[in-house]
């Protein structure tokens, strides 16, 4: 399905940051006019020349126009949004049934996430399969597949909830702090700034080594100025990592 004939000829873009705008310039490619962005309760009034409507002004807007949920922000809720939006009586278009369309009209409309390229899963498929064997409990599989489907049709009722992101790697339903746990000895590989190692400290999760890997040179010296390896318990390496020892381009 093209653009033109998932969204017509208007559309409104929920949000207003970068992944909107980008959505907006494809739009722009395909002669789809955007008539305005939405937010539910940010206080802009415009964005890029155009209007910027909140929540409490929805019913005044057309409801014949979709509105394209433009959010790559790992912190928004999806589903919260959709609800409103649907709740508000507008056709709703996600931004994987985005991708999807953005491809089939010769748009390569990709992010850390997303691509409407669906052969990728054909061609990953070993891969894919590999990476759900190495789950062994029911909760964890379901989330997988759940992910795979949702990434796949772009259908919300497989969008997993949404988690805190500063939780994302110390699930809360893990015995932490049960007489059983010994602590964790931890490969940091894309350190950043040392955020994620900061949330195990703040959660007093007992670390029995820690090594950060950072390619990026500035992130590198954050990290190095707030966690000098002054034990052994920390580890500090400038790289990224790869299948193979190599210079390469970053």
């Amino acid at each position: 399905m093209t653009l033109t004939n998932l969204i017509g000829n208007k559309a409104y873009i929920y949000g207003t940051g970068s992944f909107a705008t980008r959505i907006k310039n494809a739009l722009n490619e395909e002669k789809i006019d955007v008539i305005a962005f939405l937010e539910l309760n940010k206080e802009i009034s415009t964005y890029g020349l155009l209007p910027v409507y909140k929540l409490d002004e929805f019913q005044n807007l057309s409801k014949s126009i979709p509105v394209i949920i433009g959010l790559g922000n790992p912190q928004a809720d999806i589903n919260i949004v959709t609800l409103e939006l649907e709740s508000s009586g507008f056709r709703v278009i996600n931004p994987i049934q985005f991708a999807k369309s953005a491809f089939t009209s010769g748009h390569l409309f990709e992010n850390y996430w997303l691509t409407g390229d669906l052969s990728i899963y054909d061609k990953q498929k070993n891969e894919i399969t590999l990476a759900r064997s190495l789950l062994n409990d029911e909760k964890s599989k379901k989330i997988f597949d759940d992910v795979v489907e949702y990434r796949k049709t772009g259908a919300i009722e497989y969008l997993p909830e949404r988690q805190d992101v500063t939780l994302q790697y110390i699930a809360p339903d893990l015995p932490w702090k049960n007489n059983f746990f010994s602590g964790l000895n931890v490969l940091d590989a894309g350190a950043f700034t040392g955020d994620t190692y900061e949330n195990f400290l703040k959660n007093d999760i007992k670390i029995n080594s820690w090594t950060f890997i950072e390619a990026d040179s500035r992130n590198f010296e954050i990290i190095s100025k707030a966690y000098p390896t002054t034990t052994m318990k920390l580890t500090l390496i400038n790289a990224a990592l790869s299948y193979n020892s190599e210079g390469v381009y970053f």
